[in-house]
């Protein structure tokens, strides 16, 4: 019984086959749990009466695609999947519809939402009866908007970024976070051009937005292992020789978009002394190459 503990974290390295983990008595004042096992049956199994205080939880997992996506109705739900972990987009689209159907009593009510995906895309499969792993993010923006309570939705780690205008809209999101794999750096100049052009439509889909925070997307023009510091004063100055950049700013003044963050996606010797000297600030990406 341990009253006063608030973060735990869990990595097993080998298979849960049986395991039963009942935190809710035993934690009563839990506010993040983090996970990392390999598992062979449904998460859900494994955790029962989770504690009703639970804020925040993360689940990095690696186990086939016969089981389901963990969901679970907290406040920040943070899912890092394996690889690949979509290879079987009906199973993955099935199991979306029942949770958000409207019909589902037990319907997924979380604020901050993150997943580590291989692809955002809206591409369809022309062959009848067959999908592509692709569909099973938009399947599920599609499936949360008659009532989503996510006000903050974050993707990391693709390297596939393909968007056009489409009908989705989810008036709650106010935070969307994307950040590109720093593996597709090396992408050629038109792959990077078409991921910037699929930023807008992509964005159109939350009236609501807020707060922009992306890497990657081929965003800034400059060259080399090490672009030269933004001096003070001059951001008009740098804006003239990013017209990528300066193109989407321009985009978003009608919108109601108040703070845009972009990371890039070099080494950074002064963020690096700035982790140094503040250890305990927040930073989103726990798997980014910095």
């Amino acid at each position: 019984h341990l009253p006063l503990l608030q973060d735990l974290t869990l990595q097993f390295a080998h298979e849960l086959d049986d395991a039963l983990i009942t935190l809710g008595e035993a934690t009563p004042g839990l506010h993040r749990l983090a996970i990392s096992a390999y598992l062979s049956k449904p998460l859900r199994q494994l955790f029962t009466n989770l504690p009703s205080t639970l804020k925040e939880l993360h689940i990095y997992y690696t186990y086939p695609h016969s089981i389901p996506i963990p969901w679970y109705s907290v406040p920040r739900l943070h899912l890092y999947p394996p690889k690949g972990y979509f290879r079987d987009p009906w199973y993955f689209i099935q199991e979306l519809k029942r949770v958000f159907s409207t019909q589902n009593q037990h319907r997924l009510a979380v604020n901050d939402l993150t997943i580590q995906v291989d692809s955002i895309s809206l591409s369809k499969c022309d062959e009848p009866n067959e999908l592509f792993y692709e569909e099973v993010i938009p399947t599920m923006l599609e499936l949360m908007q008659p009532s989503t309570s996510i006000k903050h939705l974050r993707f990391f780690s693709f390297i596939d970024f393909r968007w056009w205008a489409n009908d989705i809209r989810m008036g709650s999101v106010e935070s969307v976070t994307l950040y590109e794999h720093p593996s597709s750096v090396s992408d050629s100049p038109d792959l990077k051009q078409g991921r910037l052009t699929s930023l807008q439509p992509f964005l159109s889909m939350f009236p609501s937005l807020r707060s922009l925070r992306f890497s990657g997307l081929g965003l800034l023009a400059v060259g080399g292992d090490a672009p030269p510091p933004i001096a003070p004063d001059s951001f008009s100055v740098f804006i003239q020789h990013e017209p990528r950049l300066a193109s989407l700013l321009a985009s978003l003044r009608d919108t109601r978009v108040e703070e845009v963050r972009y990371r890039t996606t070099v080494k950074s010797d002064r963020e690096l002394r700035i982790r140094r000297a503040r250890p305990t600030e927040e930073f989103e990406g726990e798997w980014w190459n910095m």
